[in-house]
């Protein structure tokens, strides 16, 4: 086995009936979870900015972050919107999208490493 095998959890295929996590969103609701994910990466290299540190390097953001992102930013703007019942299996969907859309933008944007 290879180590990195070991440390990364292979996802189970799915049952024929079970849609994924995102599948089961919306457009509008698809739209608003990209665009949380990237105003997350936006404001996270400005604060790396701003502390006068280099936005280089991978994507630092975790997948429990961008849960969080969708519980501050994304729920409440559900809500705002008449969706007043959101599954798990919806929040897991936007919280991936959320850090897709993240981690791109970063990756986008990031410094240049620098050479020792």
């Amino acid at each position: 086995m290879h180590p990195r095998e070991a440390i990364e959890p292979r996802e189970a295929p799915l049952a024929r009936d079970e849609a994924r996590p995102v599948d089961e969103l919306n457009d509008a609701t698809r739209g608003r979870a990209e665009q949380v994910g990237r105003l997350w990466a936006v404001e996270l290299r400005a604060a790396l900015v701003n502390e006068k540190r280099r936005a280089s390097g991978g994507w630092p953001g975790t997948l429990r972050e961008a849960r969080t992102h969708v519980a501050i930013s994304l729920i409440p703007w559900l809500q705002s919107n008449g969706q007043t019942a959101v599954t798990s299996q919806q929040c897991e969907g936007a919280a991936r999208l959320v850090y897709a859309s993240a981690r791109k933008v970063w990756l986008e944007n990031r410094d240049p490493e620098e050479d020792d």
